[in-house]
């Protein structure tokens, strides 16, 4: 295997375990983002259509 197709293989492996990964990361962001108390009131909380996810 030449290194080109090793360095391709290596991006399309990262990119689908970014793609995995990102739903584990925004729930926290989700959760943390829709606490009035954390964000300091309800001005800066999520919207309805977030909550409903």
């Amino acid at each position: 295997m030449s290194q080109h197709e090793a360095l391709n293989d290596l991006m399309n492996n990262s990119q689908v375990f970014l793609a995995f990964d990102l739903p584990f990361a925004m729930l926290p962001l989700l959760i943390l983002t829709d606490s009035a108390f954390e964000m300091h009131g309800h001005r800066f909380t999520n919207l309805g259509s977030l909550r409903n996810c």
